[in-house]
């Protein structure tokens, strides 16, 4: 930062001549390592937002036997499905029933009435 103040127009040339290839030079990088950047987010993510590591999530995909815990299609990665208040883990579900509890905010007595609103109207 001090750098660019004290000598903009030397700046300015670096950015000019460098920019478009750190351009195609990180898009690039990018395409050739999609799927480690991807497992590397993944693996970020279980540690850091969830606080298990690979071997617990494979430990209860396992136990689940693949198994998403409400519908019970078998996927080969299913979603962590946690308590949005407390942070614990409760199972892991495909992503269509992940998402439909976080649409009803987690919220039980919502579920109850969608559901007795189904039954009502077969």
């Amino acid at each position: 930062m001090k750098y660019r103040k004290e000598h903009p127009e030397r700046y300015k040339k670096w950015l000019e001549n460098g920019k478009p290839k750190r351009i195609i030079w990180m898009k690039e990088w990018r395409e050739k390592n999609r799927e480690r950047n991807r497992f590397l987010a993944w693996k970020y993510k279980l540690e850091n937002v969830f606080g298990i590591n690979i071997d617990d999530y494979e430990e209860m995909f396992k136990e689940q036997s693949g198994k998403c815990a409400i519908c019970e299609v078998r996927l080969d990665k299913l979603e962590i499905d946690h308590n949005h208040i407390t942070g614990k883990i409760r199972g892991l579900l495909c992503g269509l029933c992940n998402k439909g509890l976080g649409l009803f905010r987690d919220n039980s007595g919502l579920l109850e009435r969608a559901m007795n609103y189904l039954i009502k109207n077969v």
